[in-house]
């Protein structure tokens, strides 16, 4: 298991892990026009100004100025099972505009599934908030990525070693204490690594260009989706035939529970 001295954090890793995270996305299940990438310079309504009230250091918001973030036209579409990733961008807008309190960003990002209102300065939010969704923190001066609450399946038995968690219960104030020791932290680049192997073994499995569920949650509609995925190709990235499988299990789908189905993929 490494440990915490072992790791460090690097802007440029950072933001290429996540790149290369959601660039897997799109070639399994998510549009790539569902992948939005910044500009050069970042994104100009991420600034120290709109976020500054968020108590945030240089360093983090750094970070989500240069991030690209997922952005579907109604904002449905999943980055794993049942969690919508925040985009940044429309924290900084709504702050900007005064339609969002600094307080009811930090909560969105980090709070609502009951994690202390007071966070390290130097940890940012990736997920948005609702009740079952993940709560993923991202840790600018240690290089981790937290997991709140992670799945015990996957806390048994992770596919990529976490950290040791001796050194980070010594926070500077109790409640950053409190968070750190409920989570499960892993270093930035296997962190994503672990979301991939996820997917791959089909833990997390995409029923639609936007929707992802549990293994666990399919239940007997499991064995059939698991042949079709097989069948086309998977997990191997090379022979995987992204449009066609999607298509079949679409079909699936609709079969089972016509009013809940993923809408079909369309273009990429």
């Amino acid at each position: 298991m490494p440990e915490l001295y072992e790791v460090s954090y690097s802007h440029k890793a950072t933001v290429a892990a996540v790149r290369d995270y959601y660039r897997f996305l799109t070639r399994m299940y998510l549009k790539e026009s569902y992948v939005a990438e910044p500009p050069e310079g970042g994104w100009p309504e991420i600034s120290f100004e709109n976020l500054g009230s968020l108590g945030k250091t240089n360093e983090a918001i750094l970070l989500l100025r240069h991030l690209p973030y997922i952005s579907s036209p109604d904002e449905s579409a999943l980055g794993a099972a049942n969690c919508l990733f925040m985009d940044w961008r429309w924290i900084a807008r709504s702050l900007a505009l005064g339609e969002c309190s600094a307080e009811d960003a930090l909560y969105l990002t980090e709070g609502y599934s009951g994690l202390p209102k007071s966070m390290s300065p130097h940890v940012v939010g990736l997920t948005r908030g609702s009740y079952y969704n993940p709560s993923f923190l991202l840790d600018t001066k240690l290089g981790v990525v937290f997991w709140w609450e992670c799945h015990s399946d996957i806390k048994r038995n992770p596919s990529r070693e976490p950290i040791s968690g001796e050194e980070y219960d010594n926070g500077p104030n109790e409640e950053e204490t409190d968070f750190r020791c409920d989570s499960v932290a892993w270093a930035i680049p296997d962190f994503f690594e672990l979301l991939k192997d996820l997917f791959r073994q089909l833990f997390y499995v995409p029923v639609g260009p936007r929707a992802v569920l549990y293994a666990k949650a399919l239940k007997e509609v499991m064995p059939m989706l698991e042949a079709i995925y097989r069948e086309h190709g998977w997990p191997d990235i090379e022979r995987y035939r992204k449009r066609e499988c999607l298509n079949a299990i679409q079909s699936l789908m609709e079969e089972r529970d016509p009013g809940n189905a993923d809408r079909r993929p369309e273009g990429d």
